[in-house]
């Protein structure tokens, strides 16, 4: 089930049979690489005790469920709630940018 306002809203889809059952699955293109932001659009942040991808995106994009923005331009892979190592120096995107995307 994708939900409205959902950033899977409107992304590709198949409908599969299996088992009798209908199994939908999404297929969601990339809305935000490195190579799609000009790089005076960036700086880089790093990371304090305690801080998450939820927070960051709050601070830096005024919006904490665009955390996705952080995630997919350092292409990590993890659960937005989750601690990141402090010391570890993250590429956050402007506030222009991060407005951009869905």
């Amino acid at each position: 089930m994708i939900f409205r306002g959902s950033r899977y809203e409107g992304a590709n889809s198949v409908v599969l049979q299996e088992d009798g059952r209908d199994k939908t699955f999404v297929y969601y293109r990339r809305s935000f690489t490195r190579a799609s932001v000009d790089p005076a659009n960036l700086f880089q942040h790093r990371i304090q005790v305690g801080e998450t991808l939820f927070k960051l995106a709050w601070v830096y994009g005024g919006n904490a469920r665009k955390w996705h923005v952080i995630a997919e331009l350092n292409e990590l892979i993890i659960f937005p709630l989750d601690i990141l190592q402090s010391g570890t120096t993250l590429l956050i995107p402007t506030r222009e940018v991060f407005d951009s995307v869905l």
